[in-house]
């Protein structure tokens, strides 16, 4: 199942837990974070060339699995995420490995 958030979101409601990636990319983040502050960030452009972000629901818990960057960026900035943007995947019980946000490493 499928679920789109067709409102804007704040980051924190969306009781994301962790990653199926373990790394962030500083460059990229910061980067989305300076565009964000100054209302620069174009938010369907980086859907249309990186797909939506998407969270993958695996036993009752949320993992990121596209869109890591724009997710903390919005999330550090303290914005909410526009509507359209954000879809939720049941995937059941589906063995992959997920890293808690904690784990989570911001790399050069």
């Amino acid at each position: 199942m499928i679920k789109f958030i067709k409102t804007a979101v704040n980051p924190k409601r969306l009781n994301v837990i962790g990653s199926i990636q373990a790394d962030l990319t500083r460059e990229i983040l910061e980067s989305m974070i300076c565009k964000m502050q100054e209302g620069q960030f174009d938010w369907e452009k980086a859907r249309q060339n990186d797909g939506y972000i998407e969270i993958w629901e695996i036993r009752g818990r949320r993992y990121l699995a596209n869109g890591n960057h724009r997710y903390h960026a919005a999330e550090v900035v303290g914005i909410e995420i526009p509507g359209g943007q954000v879809i939720i995947i049941n995937k059941g019980k589906i063995e992959v490995p997920t890293f808690l946000r904690k784990n989570m490493n911001i790399i050069d």
